[in-house]
């Protein structure tokens, strides 16, 4: 079954605002991705959509970015 929380969908990926992936820069392996995004969404002012990113690759199971995590623009 899928699982969603605000903001966020789970696909083959997880789909997020493009404007994230502008803002990865010191994302490490074991960050977690709902606290990372949450955070991202918490400290910057609301603004248009400019478009969706999906991540992949993460460890799934504790929803972890890892080494061979990647997120690509789709929208």
């Amino acid at each position: 079954p899928s699982r969603e929380t605000h903001d966020i969908e789970f696909h083959a990926g997880m789909i997020v605002d493009d404007a994230i992936r502008l803002h990865l820069g010191d994302w490490q392996p074991g960050d977690s991705l709902l606290e990372r995004v949450n955070r991202y969404h918490a400290t910057t002012p609301a603004q248009p959509t400019r478009g969706l990113a999906v991540i992949q690759g993460a460890d799934w199971k504790t929803l972890a970015w890892t080494s061979t995590t990647i997120i690509t623009k789709i929208l």
